[in-house]
């Protein structure tokens, strides 16, 4: 069987590639934990302020804490949709055609490539489409939105059930 995969390469799409990405590399508890961080952050930092030490060591520390951890939560998104603009990719239409044996993806007019399934450490299925590990990091990422039909998105899971060294779903 033969599956097609097309969607546009928009900022938005690089932020829900991101957010996938993060919702399978950080556990609920890590999150969890960034968010407790931050809190105790802004607390200790209103308690400095409180007691009248506006700009001694700990307030400046808890406020530069307080700043990395609004853009690590909230900013980057914001800094991917910056960069964006930057790519030669960006918002061109993408192509994956995946085959038993191998996936090509395919930019039209910039760049073709050809991955074997073994090149992929692992296949992780999230409610919004696909994502195709090839490290830790570096993944290829297929949306719900792009398969042309329910069976093609279900035909993904079976293959790289079958041919990726690892397969496994995320809620």
């Amino acid at each position: 069987m033969s599956i097609t995969v097309r969607y546009t390469w928009t900022a938005e799409e690089v932020v829900r590639a991101y957010k996938a990405n993060q919702k399978v590399r950080f556990s609920w508890y890590h999150r969890l934990g960034l968010y407790f961080l931050f809190f105790m952050s802004i607390t200790a930092l209103a308690a400095n302020l409180w007691i009248g030490a506006p700009f001694s060591g700990p307030t400046i520390f808890f406020l530069a804490l307080v700043f990395a951890l609004s853009f690590v939560i909230w900013g980057t998104p914001w800094w991917i949709k910056h960069q964006h603009r930057a790519r030669p990719e960006a918002n061109q239409a993408v192509r994956y055609h995946i085959e038993a044996d191998k996936i090509q993806a395919l930019v039209p007019g910039l760049s073709t490539s050809v991955l074997h399934w073994e090149a992929f450490s692992e296949v992780v299925r999230v409610p919004d489409g696909y994502l195709l590990y090839q490290g830790k990091q570096l993944f290829q990422w297929l949306p719900s939105h792009g398969f042309a039909s329910a069976e093609e998105l279900f035909a993904l899971g079976e293959m790289a059930r079958e041919h990726a060294s690892r397969y496994r779903e995320v809620k």
